[in-house]
């Protein structure tokens, strides 16, 4: 069973029976939509703070510059991609990233990530990561 929409709302069809969504967003044909299944960004300095988030339930602090991102909902399994920039020093005109932000640990309930500089690890003023499958 499909399910086709105005073309104007971006979504053209969804088959429900094979559990796809597939969008033509101007590109002359349909393709598969892959979901950003979990997002956050916070504040990885002092104590951890959630600026904001969508399947995030909370940070878990384990060290100077390591995080567990715990996700609200699991993830089918632990092939996700997981995609962050973690900023150093915060500027008038953005932010400085560092060289290394390293993820492992990836299970279907959260991620554990680190940042580090040529030096040690460091506490993130931002870290901004989303979560695709």
């Amino acid at each position: 069973m499909a399910i086709t929409l105005d073309g104007t709302t971006g979504i053209t069809t969804a088959d429900i029976a094979a559990t796809t969504l597939t969008v033509n967003a101007g590109f002359g044909s349909n393709t598969t939509a892959y979901g950003v299944r979990a997002w956050v960004n916070f504040n990885g300095t002092s104590t951890v703070a959630i600026r904001d988030s969508g399947n995030v339930s909370s940070i878990t602090d384990n060290g100077t510059g390591n995080y567990t991102i715990n996700f609200t909902n699991n993830m089918p399994d632990v092939n996700y991609a997981v995609n962050a920039i973690p900023a150093s020093t915060l500027t008038s005109n953005g932010a400085l990233f560092v060289e290394i932000f390293g993820f492992n640990n990836q299970t279907v309930s959260g991620v554990r990530v680190q940042n580090r500089n040529s030096a040690a690890n460091y506490d993130a003023v931002s870290v901004q990561l989303a979560v695709i499958r």
